[in-house]
């Protein structure tokens, strides 16, 4: 249930990315979604496991993370794609 917060917020994090990217997309608001929510998964794991941030439960140094995470694979994946 904790990681359904961080991947939650990395679906809103790849879609808000997707809509708020000026110029014309080639990439569909489904896949920017999913893209958001690889990031905020593996933005969340380095955090809490690597970098031996935040805990297992959820604080704010973990959603930051997981939100990092998802905002740069989301525009990487959205600047790359055109």
């Amino acid at each position: 249930m904790i990681w359904a917060s961080k991947l939650s917020l990395g679906l809103a994090v790849g879609l808000l990315i997707y809509f708020l990217f000026p110029g014309r997309h080639t990439v569909r608001p489904v896949a920017a979604a999913a893209v958001g929510v690889i990031g905020a998964a593996l933005g969340a794991f380095l955090a809490q496991e690597i970098l031996s941030m935040g805990g297992p439960g959820i604080n704010l140094t973990s959603l930051g993370t997981a939100g990092a995470g998802a905002m740069v694979f989301t525009l990487l994946y959205v600047i790359t794609s055109h």
